[in-house]
């Protein structure tokens, strides 16, 4: 019975996902911005969505436990080893440019630095 479930979970994050592409296109088109964000709030519900419904499908309560205290430490230690927390320089920032780049929330085309709120990390 899980594998129907799967695919609920799954269409409905991508579900999740996608209106969330459509909001930002429609924003970006009628507000004539030159950026459009791919990585949006609705996007980032839709990828937790999907990444928690796996871990309530596929793992007891003791891999949940695991899967949340790895996110948690693996996070700290990242930031822990970062250069800064500052929003130039930080690891989230180093991320957030070379994977989203001019899609990013803030973009700056001179220095060609990109930070997100959120951040991808």
């Amino acid at each position: 019975a899980a594998g129907p479930l799967r695919a609920a979970v799954l269409k409905r994050g991508l579900r999740i996902i996608g209106l969330g592409l459509v909001l930002h296109a429609l924003a970006w088109w009628l507000m004539h911005k030159p950026e459009f964000r791919v990585m949006g709030v609705l996007q980032r519900i839709g990828i937790c969505f999907v990444v928690a419904g796996w871990a309530v499908i596929e793992l007891r309560w003791r891999g949940r436990l695991l899967l949340l205290l790895s996110l948690l430490l693996g996070y700290g230690a990242l930031l822990h080893v970062g250069p800064t927390l500052d929003k130039l320089g930080s690891l989230n920032q180093r991320l957030d440019t070379a994977l989203l780049g001019r899609f990013a929330y803030e973009w700056n085309p001179a220095s060609g630095v990109a930070f997100d709120p959120e951040g991808l990390l």
